[in-house]
């Protein structure tokens, strides 16, 4: 599927296949790489028509009208999440060993090449910095915590305090489809900025491996931004849902009142770095 492709079908499928007020504002970047089919729509099921009757109709528009308000930003976010899950294949775990350094390199490799290690680039831009040693790495600053909205002030003397969180953890991206990746592409995916988030240590080590059919942040403010951030890595790096992943995802997109950022249109590292990768890790 070519990436003009890849774009014009998430494209359609926002305008036409989301149950939301607005239309998809910005369009999103193809995968990494596409396979040559998808999964087709998860469609909800609907009442038999003959069975209808105006009291069930009542009903659901009631149904209907309780969901919360979408913001106009946030239903855009929405429908393109809507539309990417609908186009991801659907399978089964693997029971492959992973590893991580053999697997995925070492940690916080410095793969785009700007001479900062992975983490200092993630805690520079997720953090408000109010120190550092030189250029990359941070030493003191303040982060407001996605996962469960607090303040965490960050110190380098304790550092396990905030934690670099792989979105799509990388042992569940090893047993949805990694396993079969180059070296190079598995080690720029596990320093690839999309896939990556300063977050509370204690959450981080709560979340483990888990998918979101398992976990999400104790804040339920951010659940919606984190499951549309959690497909985009799963579209653009094509790896597999599990169904009760699917359909976690789903649910949580049928109640999301607010979105933090563009999380729908985040872009992976290019496929252009996965040589430096492969030499790096």
């Amino acid at each position: 599927m070519s990436r003009f492709a890849g774009l014009l079908g998430v494209t359609l499928l926002a305008l036409t296949g989301c149950t939301v007020t607005s239309s998809v504002g910005q369009p999103s970047s193809s995968p990494a790489h596409a396979h040559s089919s998808r999964s087709a729509p998860v469609r909800v099921s609907r009442s038999s028509r003959a069975s209808r009757s105006s009291r069930a109709s009542g009903s659901s528009r009631a149904s209907r009208s309780s969901r919360p308000a979408v913001a106009p930003g946030a239903a855009s976010e929405v429908a393109k999440a809507r539309a990417m899950l609908a186009r991801i294949r659907i399978g089964s775990l693997s029971w492959a060993t992973y590893r991580r350094t053999a697997d995925f390199g070492e940690a916080w490799l410095d793969v785009d090449g700007d001479g900062c290690r992975t983490r200092d680039d993630v805690l520079a831009r997720d953090l408000t910095v109010t120190a550092m040693r030189n250029r990359c790495v941070v030493t003191a600053g303040v982060l407001r915590d996605p996962y469960t909205g607090r303040r965490i002030e960050f110190h380098k003397y304790a550092a396990d305090e905030v934690q670099i969180d792989h979105v799509f953890p990388l042992a569940l991206a090893w047993r949805l489809g990694a396993a079969g990746w180059s070296r190079g592409e598995r080690v720029a995916f596990a320093n690839d900025p999309e896939e990556l988030l300063a977050v509370d240590g204690a959450a981080n080590q709560d979340k483990g491996d888990s998918g979101p059919d398992a976990w999400l942040p104790p804040d339920r403010a951010y659940r919606c931004t984190y499951v549309i951030r959690f497909t985009r890595i799963a579209y653009t790096y094509d790896l597999e849902l599990t169904r009760s992943m699917r359909d976690a995802i789903a649910r949580q997109l049928d109640s999301c009142s607010g979105v933090v950022g563009d999380p729908a249109g985040l872009r992976p590292l290019p496929a252009a770095l996965w040589p430096r990768a492969a030499a790096l890790g």
